[in-house]
Parts: structure tokens; sequence; C-alpha cells
């Protein structure tokens, strides 16, 4: 699944409008601070969390499902099994209360065919009328059609990295294991590795689970997380006994570790430096959705090192699949190094957004012989944003 057009129109005046986008497989979204780029990639996220239904996370080691809505107004398109669709959503919030929303209306549409309507409580399936359904929840969650479902299935293939709170301590501490996977093979419902992609699953347990479904990309995370890391000379699933021998529980607990050179013995990744942490997440998310997927990586740069910094245009050209990225960079490295034509340019206004599309860049940028990175940071579209 790709998104192909995306267009947000805001529940308030208040609030951040954006300009309508197109999207290619690859998207790198600058800007000054201030314009909006988080919260812009924070929408998309919170789009396909309520089609889908739910909102899988982990809370103390504890799997916690809950469902979500966001006010707001959608026209979107998007691919799926080469297909495409223009979905449209609008989500309203009470009079009485701001806390309690609804699904207004509501359209799917595939080659001019509406598949699904809803008018506030009137919905038809195919031109047919249906029963009255939640309005808490989206027809893509509610419907379980054969024309739907591998829809749904296609649109929870969207992950977010953003890296807050304790999302790392959660991905790698030792002990934190979300499915039962360590007497297990692979859990029942994960039939591929798009389901594993999505699933609310530690690092370590996730790797243990590719190795099993598919060995050949399991092979292939090693070996990029070793293109990137030179001094890595091996690494792999071991278990936590065998490396920490002392440690208490450690039977059965399987754990990622690497091996350096010119270090003869395993070094968990729970021991290693946070930025090397987010390129092994970053670099298993891409494997996981290479057959189709989103990756929104906001603020990819923060907290990591240059080599680290460097490897993300490699590690897309590396993966030339179906992933699709959806990236947010102040960096001079990612900025120079991702074609113009892959930019989408913020320029705030107000609370509105002004999205300039890279191609019309191009031809203005490849006059000057100054790197892409200083003449953008010298164009007006990105330095006379508000505040």
């Amino acid at each position: 699944m790709n998104l192909k057009r995306y267009k947000l129109s805001p529940p308030a005046r208040d609030d951040f409008s954006f300009d309508e986008t197109t999207f290619s497989r690859v998207n790198l979204i600058v800007g000054d601070s201030g314009t909006g780029k988080s919260r812009f990639v924070n929408t998309i996220d919170n789009f396909f969390k309520q089609l889908v239904g739910d909102n899988k996370t982990v809370v103390n080691g504890l799997l916690v499902t809950s469902k979500l809505l966001f006010p707001g107004k959608w026209d979107v398109d998007f691919e799926s099994n080469e297909e495409v669709y223009r979905y449209q959503l609008e989500v309203s919030q009470s009079a009485k209360s701001q806390q309690k929303l609804s699904i207004e209306n509501e359209i799917l549409t595939h080659k001019g065919e509406v598949l699904f309507e809803r008018k506030k409580d009137l919905i038809r399936w195919k031109g047919s009328p249906m029963p009255k359904l939640s309005s808490d929840q989206t027809c893509f969650a509610l419907l379980d059609d054969d024309d739907i479902l591998p829809l749904r299935n296609s649109m929870r293939k969207v992950i977010a990295r953003r890296f807050y709170d304790n999302e790392l301590r959660r991905n790698f501490q030792i002990g934190t294991v979300v499915s039962n996977t360590q007497n297990a093979a692979i859990p029942p419902h994960i039939k591929n590795i798009g389901d594993l992609a999505v699933e609310p699953m530690d690092f370590h347990n996730k790797m243990y689970c590719l190795n099993i479904l598919s060995p050949s990309d399991y092979s292939k995370v090693i070996s990029l997380i070793k293109m990137a890391f030179p001094i890595i000379v091996d690494a792999g699933i071991q278990n936590l006994i065998n490396v920490l021998p002392n440690f208490q529980g450690a039977l059965n607990t399987h754990v990622f570790c690497i091996n350096e050179r010119g270090i003869d013995q395993w070094i968990a990744t729970h021991d290693l430096s946070s930025g090397m942490q987010k390129l092994f997440l970053l670099i298993l998310d891409t494997v996981l959705l290479q057959e189709g997927g989103i990756l929104l990586i906001d603020e990819y740069e923060n907290s990591l090192g240059v080599s680290a910094i460097n490897f993300l245009p490699d590690l897309i050209d590396n993966i030339n699949e179906k992933c699709q990225f959806i990236i947010t960079s102040h960096h001079p490295y990612i900025i120079n190094n991702i074609p113009i034509e892959s930019w989408k340019v913020f320029h705030r206004e107000g609370m509105h957004v002004h999205i300039t599309d890279g191609k019309d860049l191009k031809e203005k940028y490849s006059r000057s012989r100054q790197d892409h990175f200083v003449q953008l940071i010298n164009d007006p579209l990105y330095n006379g944003a508000g505040a």
C-alpha cells in the first residue's frame, strides 16, 4: 500500500491546514522549524490508524488496543495491489463535547465505482443499503467483505518512527516480550513479513520470527547492518543465557547481538548506543515493508552519528522495492543526497502550510553550483515561514 495523494481540511480555523500533496516512493519533507513538518507526518499516521479501527500499543509490557478517531476531513488516493482507490472521510466533534467524535461522511471509490458510502446513519455497499453501523469506526474497520479485507490489511502496513518516550527501551531492553515467541515459532496470525512489520513486538523477537519466516530477509537485515557499521563483523540471534549466563530468567530468551572487530564476545543490542539502535530498527522496518507499506520517519538525524546519518540514502537505494518513505529532515547530507524531485518544501503563513513540490525547483536549483542544502536554506520558500 502506498499513498498517492493527500488532502486534509482541519476541523477548526485555529488549526494547521496544508496544501493538497502528491507522493512518490521517496518523499523528503524539508522546511524551517515551526512549519508543521512533524504535525503533517502525525496526521498521516493518525489517518491510517483510524481507518483500520484499532491502535495496538505496548504499555508496561502489556498489549493495549484502543479505538481512535481524529477530527477533520480527508480526501485521499492510495494504491493497493497496483489498484488506485479514492477515499473520503469526515469526522466531526460533538457540539456538547469535543471528546466525542463521530463519522459524518465516508466514501470509497475504485475506477469510478462507489464501493461503500456513508452519510451519517445511511450506509450503502455497492449501491445496496446496509444496517446501521457504529459511528465511531470506519467502514474499513467494520466491513468484512472480501473486497475490503485485503485493503484493510494493506492499510495496517504503516510504521511511524519518531523515537519519542520509551520506544528504544521497549524494543531493546531484555525481557520485554510482547508475544509468546520465546517458546513458540511464530504467532499464528503472522502470515508474512508485512504482518510482522506492524506487530507490536520488540526488535529481538521480530528478528527471531523473521529468521524462521524468511531466512533470506533475515540475512538481508544483517548485511545492511554490517554495511552501515563496518566495525560489526557478525550479528544474529543468541540465547541470552549464552551472552549473560548470570542473568536471571535468561533461559530461552532470544536476544539479537553483534560481534565487533577486535572484541571476542557477543554484545547484546540493549548495550549499544541509541543511534545504532535507531538505525537497526529502521533497517528492519524497511526490509519488512519491502512488499508494500509506508515508513514515516520524523527527524531522522536526531541522536545519530555521522555514519548512521549518511546511511539513509544507501538504505533507500538498497531496498529498491515497494516500500514508501516519508521523511522529515534538516540535515545537509540528507538534503543533498536525496534528489530534489523527491522534496516537499514546507512554508507556513499563519496557520496555513504551503507545500512546494521539488520537481518545481529542479530547474531553478540546477543553475547554481552551490550545493542544494545551501540553496534551500537561502530560498524564501524555506526561511520565510512564520514562527
